[in-house]
């Protein structure tokens, strides 16, 4: 004898339509009294509710349910302030470091090749789009899962 039973759904998939449920669950059903009392209570369920008229509203359920929802609100933007002033503040953190060091940085790259400052260059070009596509991507995942 097992003594794993059947769960509630396969029982069920074997009170509705026995030739679909495959041979384990009817040959468990055969041999397992519990599941098969189960499965005599869900028949008999099954049928009392075969027999149950269709119940008709007067009312219109759709429109009370409509009317005690809350109304969608208006979507805002909470501080619209926060963007520009981050803008401000990255770009601020960039330029003041440059105009102070400006003196330093105009004689390190006059001593250097075109082609050495090139290849500095290219691979912070390469990494920097990588970075944009990688947040870009990452975007438009979470605005997909959103919708």
């Amino acid at each position: 004898m097992t003594t794993i039973h059947l769960t509630d759904a396969e029982i069920q998939q074997y009170v509705s339509d026995a030739n679909t449920c495959g041979i384990k669950i009817s040959g468990h059903i055969t041999e397992c009294k519990d599941c098969e009392t189960k499965a005599a209570n869900y028949a008999t369920l099954f049928e009392a509710l075969q027999e149950q008229p269709v119940s008709n509203f007067d009312i219109d359920i759709t429109a009370l349910v409509m009317a005690k929802l809350p109304a969608p609100a208006q979507p805002r933007l909470k501080n619209s302030y926060f963007i520009p002033s981050v803008i401000v503040v990255a770009s601020g953190g960039l330029c003041i470091p440059v105009y102070q060091y400006w003196p330093v940085l105009v004689k390190m790259f006059n001593g250097m090749q075109g082609m050495v400052i090139l290849l500095l260059l290219l691979p912070v070009a390469a990494i920097f789009i990588f970075q944009l596509t990688e947040i870009h991507k990452n975007y438009k995942t979470k605005m997909t899962v959103l919708q």
